[in-house]
């Protein structure tokens, strides 16, 4: 798989929708992650559920047809398994980075939790979602 320039922080709150005389248009947000990487960061992080809203549905159809021309093996159990990692990826950095909040004196440890709870079912989903649990 080929690396290429990725957003790194492609989640709801940083990739809005436009609507322009052209037709609709992505407008992402928030470039202080982006850089040389795999795909998978941004098709997981494209799924995942931001604060209270459902998760979204990305359109893996459309990516695919865009990139075929560039990546001819590609299909779309390739584009779901790289979405499926980039979920695990990203549940395992944010847990990695929500642990040190509980060595603060104002710890809110229910936030915390709460924030662990949607990690928790985000790996639990993609692992069942690439059947690696008996």
């Amino acid at each position: 798989m080929p690396r290429t320039f990725i957003h790194g922080d492609c989640l709801a709150k940083n990739v809005h929708v436009r609507t322009t005389k052209e037709g609709l248009t992505l407008a992402p947000l928030d470039w202080g992650s982006a850089g040389w990487g795999l795909p998978a960061t941004d098709l997981g992080q494209l799924g995942l559920p931001y604060r209270h809203l459902p998760p979204a549905v990305p359109d893996y159809a459309t990516y695919l047809s865009v990139v075929l021309d560039r990546w001819p093996g590609f299909d779309m159990q390739i584009v779901q398994q790289l979405a499926n990692l980039g979920q695990m990826f990203w549940s395992l950095e944010a847990i990695s980075r929500s642990v040190p909040e509980f060595d603060y004196k104002e710890a809110r440890i229910e936030r915390i939790m709460n924030k662990f709870d949607v990690y928790r079912s985000v790996l639990a989903d993609t692992i069942r979602a690439a059947r690696w649990e008996n």
